[in-house]
């Protein structure tokens, strides 16, 4: 039986959508009768991979110096007879992916577009693909020798990997009001991102807001606290339903990470933000699509101030009625992912 092979990992450091995405790719090919097994660099992600029913060869190796692997996971390849590897981390090298395109076929998950890899495949379901100009620079890669293959490009918002649970979804008929405001945090939200968000949004008490907090912040349970008496405010944590939250909401706000796919498919109109480099050329290429509106950096300015002034802007119904029909996708990304490497 052909088996999809994931090479990925999970910690404080790396955000848990590399994870995220992979299982999506997974569950899709197990619906089509193809086993998935995940290899990762310690145990940090072995216990979500395991709940989602799925085996996890750990490397017991270091997430960030990933070459160093490679005798082990040259073995691993070899012993279980590893036809097709989907790599999904930034801390791969050049070396590290030539030698393994060598030996198996290799489907590199990349999202930044910044070097030209020796691989079979390259994914990159970024909104800004276009920006990188992939075709045309592993061509002049190739023809300058720096590489030995061109890959097949698998490339575009519709093939963003998700979950089963936002594939196809209906849109929401748009309310005459904003009433639901949904807030959301990856990670440790070091920048305190959320209470900054909510000091200006808190009042007036008629809208509604959840606040989400990512599974390692720091700051959930100061806000619990903060906002106890607050009726219209409610904070939770790492929930397992996010579907149902993004669904119910009249607008989000979220950081520009792999969030904003999930609430493309959902239709739900969103102010965006950036907490990190990678997700600067997404935020600044969705605004001016016209998909979601861009707050700013939170790193560099007051960016609450900007979404307290778009969310005003979004009080017009047609506008937000407008954005949620140009931003809805369909979900089926992880299929179409998996139809590629195997040739469904």
């Amino acid at each position: 039986m052909n088996k999809l092979y994931f090479r990925v990992d999970m910690n404080e450091s790396i955000a848990t959508g590399h994870v995220m995405r992979c299982l999506s790719i997974a569950a899709a090919a197990r619906k089509k009768g193809l086993d998935s097994i995940f290899i990762t660099a310690d145990e940090n992600a072995k216990e979500i991979i395991k709940k989602n029913g799925f085996q996890c060869l750990v490397l017991n190796s270091d997430w960030n110096k990933l070459d160093n692997e490679l005798p082990q996971l040259r073995e691993y390849i070899q012993k279980y007879g590893i036809k097709h590897l989907l790599v999904d981390t930034y801390q791969v090298t050049e070396v590290y992916l030539r030698n393994l395109s060598q030996i198996t076929e290799v489907t590199y998950l990349d999202d930044m577009g910044k070097v030209c890899y020796d691989v079979q495949r390259i994914i990159c379901y970024a909104n800004y693909y276009q920006n990188l100009h992939l075709d045309s620079r592993y061509e002049t890669a190739f023809k300058n020798k720096q590489i030995s293959q061109i890959p097949s490009f698998v490339l575009g918002i519709s093939y963003a990997p998700l979950r089963e649970c936002f594939v196809n979804l209906p849109l929401e008929e748009t309310s005459k009001e904003i009433q639901n405001i949904l807030i959301l945090s990856g990670g440790t939200d070091e920048l305190g991102v959320v209470p900054r968000i909510l000091s200006v949004l808190k009042e007036p008490s008629s809208k509604i807001i959840t606040a989400i907090c990512g599974k390692y912040s720091k700051f959930y349970g100061k806000l619990q606290e903060e906002y106890k008496d607050y009726e219209n405010i409610e904070i939770l944590s790492n929930v397992s339903n996010i579907e149902y939250y993004m669904k119910k909401a009249d607008v989000a706000i979220s950081a520009a990470g792999t969030t904003i796919y999930e609430l493309c498919a959902c239709g739900t109109p969103t102010i965006i933000y950036t907490i990190a480099d990678n997700q600067l050329l997404g935020a600044r290429q969705m605004d001016r699509d016209g998909i979601m509106l861009y707050a700013g950096d939170f790193r560099v300015e007051k960016a609450e101030n900007k979404i307290s002034e778009l969310l005003l802007k979004y009080e017009n119904r047609a506008l937000r009625e407008s954005m949620s029909q140009i931003m809805k996708i369909d979900g089926c990304g992880a299929k179409k992912i998996v139809e590629e490497i195997f040739y469904l």
